[in-house]
């Protein structure tokens, strides 16, 4: 017996996850702009990726961080290694990172493509799932549900759940226990609501090797093959696929800065005590000392104009 409620046409999982339709679109597809990228990525063994993006000069670019392993000790701070060793030493360099959607627009090497950057907007989906959460009504209890110990335990009732619906599309339907998606949303609800603050954690922590959980329980983390062709209103938008991603932005570190000046003073002043006790001259000790002074300002001024415009 099948029922219908009041539902968004949604199943538990993409209707891409089903291995024959995934093979169907990806020969039918129409080539995204990132084929190539992705042909390259598989033919070296890597299938995942969570994609990085990043401001330079006036543009957004993107590159994918493959995603070897579910043992990876994968860190959050290890994504400012991916921008090269200028922007581990520049005074202007990533402070944090949010969860952003981009499209993509231009390769621009084999690494790296320009993309297009909008903002995630977690809150109006969350405010999406709690109204399905309050108008939702169960026809007969079934036995979906979450144990004492957090394990969820699917339907054992099969097509002959009261709870059955259907969802997908009509030429790929597929039928599920609305209850199971009814939990399913209380947890996605859940991580939605943690996910900024659980985001800043891991950006602001060192030893946390379960980050890799956490990018792919936030949707973060995509496949190469998926990637490589875009289908229906996708492909007919030439800007194409939206993709979550994470984008790392850019702020002074006030504090390298301030040791830098610090730094400075002190190389000045031990200069001015060594030239006046060499030269048993209070004048030679004062210009030695201006001399060092200017020359490590102009040692940080330089520094501080290429982070700014590197």
């Amino acid at each position: 017996m099948t029922v219908t409620h009041n539902l968004p046409p949604v199943k538990i999982g993409p209707i891409t996850d089903h291995p024959f339709i995934s093979h169907q679109l990806e020969m039918q597809g129409k080539p995204s702009k990132v084929k190539s990228l992705c042909e390259e990525a598989i033919k070296n063994g890597y299938y995942e990726c969570t994609w990085l993006c990043y401001n330079r000069g006036t543009k957004y670019l993107a590159q994918g961080i493959p995603i070897l392993s579910e043992i990876e000790g994968f860190e959050a701070h290890n994504l400012r290694r991916a921008l090269g060793w200028w922007k581990r030493v520049s005074l202007r360099s990533p402070v944090k990172v949010k969860i952003v959607k981009m499209h993509f627009l231009e390769p621009k090497s084999i690494k790296e493509v320009e993309v297009m950057v909008l903002p995630d907007d977690s809150s109006s989906k969350i405010e999406g799932i709690r109204t399905w959460l309050k108008e939702y009504s169960m026809e007969a209890q079934c036995s979906a549900g979450y144990d004492e110990n957090g394990t969820f335990h699917p339907c054992q009732s099969g097509s002959s759940c009261k709870n059955r619906v259907m969802g997908g599309n009509e030429e790929y339907p597929q039928f599920y226990c609305s209850l199971e998606y009814y939990h399913e949303l209380r947890l996605r609800k859940r991580r939605l609501e943690c996910r900024d603050a659980m985001l800043e954690f891991y950006w602001n922590s060192r030893g946390r090797s379960d980050f890799q959980t956490f990018l792919r329980e936030s949707g973060l983390i995509t496949s190469y093959s998926n990637l490589k062709t875009t289908h229906y209103l996708d492909a007919a938008d030439r800007y194409g696929e939206s993709i979550p991603a994470l984008l790392l932005i850019d702020g002074w570190h006030i504090k390298r800065l301030l040791i830098m000046i610090c730094f400075a003073v002190l190389i000045s002043l031990v200069v001015t005590v060594l030239a006046a006790a060499v030269g048993q001259s209070i004048d030679t000790g004062l210009t030695a000392g201006s001399y060092t002074l200017a020359l490590v300002a102009i040692f940080i001024a330089t520094l501080s104009f290429f982070s700014a415009i590197l």
